[in-house]
């Protein structure tokens, strides 16, 4: 609702000592709008936009002390109507009166004029011209000076019924597409919210149709209203439960994706206890191992992350994250099962030993030779654990 005073006379020379007065101080006015009788809190009247509205209200004392008391002070009048047009008339009980133009009525000190018989004001001007299904609008406000909005208002209200069945139709059409919505995740992930927001929103639509029909069309607007509302939240809702179902894929590829890594720690291990493989050889798998088990650390620190987006509605930033993990882990999958389809064979191969003749100087000098070779790979496969550890005490200590 948007209420801007039109003008606002701020005086040089305020009217001091006024006298508080409040609404008792006032018989109940008598107002016309377009010439019919408006009761405040009673009648209902609908304008289109750019209607022209006529307002005529007439301020009246309660009683002949109140006569003198409701004077010498101002009256400011408001509207939401459009180039408006204010003339009031100051009518005293001796008979005399005034004729004023304007938002703001200056009453003066009318005592010896035996007091205020009656103040007249004749308001026009045009309903706004805004594409608004549905509004409140102030066709007059008063506020007294002294007393404050101790007078009845005069509320009328725009209504544009193109505007309402067009956004009745997609509200519908919104429905039918999150009820589709619904039906594709029902059963894969928790949906009982979205069935709460899609269940009250079919019923407040219903509602507001038959209210619409009726003619009761402030309380259609006020169901549309809430349909709109429960169908925002209820797209939230469906933004969240996609990106949970995306989540629970990533998740479970993670957990499939953790047990093939410590597959593959597993047949390292049963590789170098049986002796299978050459010490370089084993070396490199290891150090592909401590790779992929770093990388996989990394993912679950960011599903993690992605997790606590979730938590706290950050739909947006949890999708954008689930896009990225979901690349890095094909990589890490794949290199996962091409390490895996180079051990399973390893594994099952039984090396068969032979017991070849030994001779003293080929013996020698190829256990020396093996010495030496074995002795650098030691050192060479030392180094490099080493210094992977470091690396990932120090990525660790980063986490942290």
């Amino acid at each position: 609702m948007r209420l801007v005073p039109l003008f606002l006379l701020i005086l040089i020379f305020p009217v001091l000592g006024a006298e508080t007065v409040t609404k008792d101080n006032f018989a109940e006015p008598n107002i016309k709008v377009n010439d019919r009788t408006y009761i405040p809190n009673e009648t209902t009247i609908f304008f289109k936009a750019n209607d022209y509205v006529t307002v005529r209200y007439l301020i009246e004392p309660k009683t002949e002390d109140d006569a003198k008391k409701i004077d010498d002070r101002d009256y400011y009048l408001y509207t939401d109507l459009e180039d408006v047009e204010v003339k009031c008339r100051i009518v005293f009980k001796n008979g005399a009166s005034l004729l004023k133009e304007g938002l703001t009525v200056e009453v003066e000190d009318a005592d010896n004029l035996d007091g205020i018989d009656y103040i007249e004001v004749n308001l026009s001007g045009y309903v706004p011209k805004e594409d608004i299904r549905f509004e409140e609008l102030y066709a007059l406000k008063i506020r007294v000076q002294d007393g404050g909005y101790i007078l009845p208002s005069v509320i009328i209200y725009i209504k544009n019924d193109e505007k309402f069945l067009e956004d009745l139709k997609n509200a519908k059409e919104r429905y039918d597409e999150l009820s589709h919505f619904l039906a594709n995740y029902t059963g894969k992930v928790e949906v009982s919210n979205l069935e709460k927001y899609l269940d009250l929103a079919s019923r407040n639509l219903t509602i507001a149709e038959e209210n619409f029909n009726e003619k009761d069309y402030i309380n259609a607007d006020k169901r549309l209203r809430y349909a709109e509302e429960l169908l925002n939240n209820a797209s939230k809702e469906s933004e969240g439960i996609e990106v949970r179902y995306k989540f629970s894929q990533v998740d479970e590829r993670i957990r499939e994706l953790k047990r093939s890594v410590d597959e593959i720690k597993v047949y390292i291990g049963e590789i170098e206890r049986k002796d299978l493989l050459n010490t370089s050889v084993l070396i490199d798998y290891k150090v592909r191992y401590e790779d992929l088990e770093d990388r996989l650390v990394g993912l679950i620190n960011e599903k993690d992350r992605i997790n606590n987006y979730i938590s706290i509605g950050r739909y947006e930033d949890a999708k954008r994250d689930l896009e990225s993990i979901i690349n890095k882990l094909g990589d890490v999958e794949s290199e996962a099962n091409v390490i895996l389809n180079e051990l399973k064979p390893i594994i099952m191969v039984t090396p068969t030993t032979s017991t070849p003749t030994p001779t003293t100087q080929t013996d020698l000098s190829s256990f020396v030779y093996a010495g030496i070779v074995g002795g650098c790979v030691a050192v060479v496969f030392i180094a490099v654990m080493i210094f992977r550890r470091y690396m990932r005490r120090r990525r660790w200590d980063e986490l942290r």
